[in-house]
């Protein structure tokens, strides 16, 4: 590494995945650099373990003077959570917190988080929560800055995958994300986050504009029964996407246009990887819905409304049995339909 430290003041982003003790060598050279190295136009920060091991934290990385950072991605590593890498300069754009051990010593404290998303809460447009085991003593009533509601109004992409219970309720209750379009999570891992998307009010949705959700690891069958109605309530929702999931007969009938049902989701693309619980049958029966509607008006008509077309079905690693009728429909009524026994996409 000694070979490229000479032409630091020319990076512009720096990446690095390895074990911990190639790691820690890593990090300890970036934090003892010269006064005289500045990465003063770096803007993409990337760290990652390849393992579960944050037990140290990091102090004084590039000299705490990034103040062209845009991008923070730290995985199973640790630095000062409040210190002048996350709350210096003009504000973060993309912010990547995961890989921490429950019960971690490196792992931020939720008012750390929540400070670092104040103070970039203008900036934020992408930000990923996963694994991050936040540490926290009592969400409700330990700090009063945890009671505000908390706006980030330019965010539009949004993961919270595999946190505490008590962290995930924090960011469903308190988060405002009006502009997030592609929203990525847990929807069966805790049940009750899923209540406070669903109601009625406006207020109560923290994401009412996401038009793609991913969902991940899902097999608790209550939580589906909240998800299927949020398809519902998501009048914007354009694409869905299952990764390794159990489905449910809610979730599999939701999809299928109710002409009696006016907060129908606008479904136009529809990907399962590796999930459970898919048939013939149920697939059929969606792009039926949606994809042979006899007529569709050709202007406005809010008295009797349309789905749209189902554009694209994927199916990439799902234990379905398709006949070769089921094969010829689905290839016949949808645009793009890709089946594959592989998770791994085809497309190039």
């Amino acid at each position: 590494m000694s070979f490229v430290l000479p032409y630091i003041d020319r990076w512009g982003s720096f990446s690095v995945r390895v074990h911990p003790d190639a790691l820690q060598v890593c990090l300890e050279t970036l934090c003892s650099l010269p006064k005289t190295l500045r990465a003063r136009r770096l803007k993409h920060l990337r760290i990652e373990s390849t393992e579960f091991d944050a037990e140290e934290q990091w102090d004084n990385l590039f000299n705490d003077d990034l103040p062209a950072l845009e991008s923070i991605w730290l995985a199973g590593v640790s630095v000062p959570w409040n210190g002048p890498l996350l709350m210096a300069g003009d504000g973060l754009k993309h912010l990547h917190i995961g890989m921490f051990e429950e019960d971690s010593p490196g792992a931020p404290s939720l008012p750390e988080f929540v400070a670092i998303l104040t103070r970039n809460a203008g900036t934020l447009v992408s930000l990923t929560v996963d694994e991050s085991n936040i540490t926290h003593d009592d969400v409700e009533g330990s700090d009063p800055e945890l009671e505000k509601e908390l706006v980030l109004p330019n965010l539009e992409i949004l993961q919270m995958t595999q946190l505490d219970r008590d962290v995930y309720w924090w960011m469903v209750r308190r988060l405002r994300c009006p502009k997030v379009v592609e929203y990525t999570g847990n929807p069966g891992q805790h049940d009750m986050e899923f209540n406070n998307m669903v109601q009625n009010q406006p207020r109560a949705s923290p994401f009412p504009n996401v038009r793609r959700l991913k969902s991940q690891y899902t097999v608790v069958e209550k939580g589906y029964v909240i998800l299927a109605k949020m398809f519902r309530m998501l009048r914007k929702l354009e694409a869905v996407e299952f990764y390794q999931c159990r489905l449910c007969p809610a979730v599999s009938e939701s999809f299928i246009w109710d002409p009696k049902e006016p907060r129908g989701i606008a479904l136009k693309e529809l990907t399962f990887i590796a999930t459970r619980g898919l048939s013939a049958e149920v697939l059929t029966r969606i792009v039926k819905s949606r994809n042979e509607v006899e007529s569709r008006p050709k202007g406005n008509d809010l008295d009797q409304p349309y789905p749209p077309k189902l554009e694209k079905l994927v199916l990439r690693g799902c234990a379905v049995s398709l006949a070769a009728e089921d094969m010829k429909y689905l290839k016949l009524n949808v645009e793009r339909f890709e089946w594959s026994e592989s998770v791994e996409s085809h497309e190039e």
